[in-house]
C-alpha cells in the first residue's frame, strides 16, 4: 500500500543520510581522539583497544560530560556516541563486509535504528556505543566485537 511504500522511502532516505555522514563522522572522531589514544585509529582491532581506553579514562571522571571544553558539542556523549558507532560500523564494514541498514525490530516502527549484522548476527553500533560511555559493557567494544566473533563461529557454515 501507498503508505508502507512511503514508509520504506523514507526509511532508505534517512538510512542514505546516515551512511553518507560515517567517513566525516570518523574523521571528527579522529581529530578529537588524536594521540590521546595512544595509537593511530586505523580501522584495526588495536584501534579498538586504544579507542575503549581512550573512553575508559574519559568517563572515570565523575562529570565528565559538562566540562567547559565540551560545551561546543551540545551533549558531548551524544556527539561521541554517534561517532563511536560510526567507527564501529566502519571495523565492522572491513572486517567482516557488513551493511548498514534499518532495523524494523529495534525501537518503534516510527523511528528504526541503523543496524547492522555479521553472519546473521544483528547489532545496533549506536546501542553498543551508548552502552560503552555509559560504562555498561565490560570489555568496551573490544569485547563486545570479541563476543560477536564467538558467536559468529558457533554458527554453522
Amino acid at each position: 500500500d501507498a503508505g508502507s511504500r512511503e514508509e520504506r522511502v523514507n526509511g532508505h532516505d534517512r538510512l542514505r543520510k546516515y551512511v553518507a555522514e560515517e567517513a566525516a563522522s570518523v574523521g571528527e572522531l579522529k581529530l578529537l581522539v588524536g594521540s590521546a589514544s595512544g595509537g593511530e585509529l586505523d580501522m584495526s582491532a588495536e584501534s579498538l583497544g586504544a579507542l575503549d581506553a581512550f573512553i575508559a579514562n574519559l568517563t572515570s571522571r565523575p562529570g565528565w560530560h559538562t566540562w567547559e571544553v565540551f560545551e561546543r558539542f551540545g551533549d558531548i556523549r551524544a556527539w561521541l556516541a554517534t561517532r563511536l558507532a560510526y567507527y564501529m560500523g566502519s571495523y565492522a564494514r572491513r572486517k567482516y563486509g557488513a551493511e548498514w541498514y534499518m532495523s524494523h525490530d529495534s525501537g518503534s516502527q516510527e523511528n528504526p535504528m541503523p543496524v547492522m549484522a555479521v553472519d546473521g548476527i544483528e547489532f545496533c553500533p549506536l546501542e553498543v556505543a551508548w552502552a560503552v560511555l555509559q560504562r555498561e559493557r565490560n570489555g568496551g567494544m573490544v569485547g563486545f566485537f570479541a563476543e560477536l566473533e564467538r558467536e559468529r563461529l558457533k554458527r554453522p557454515a
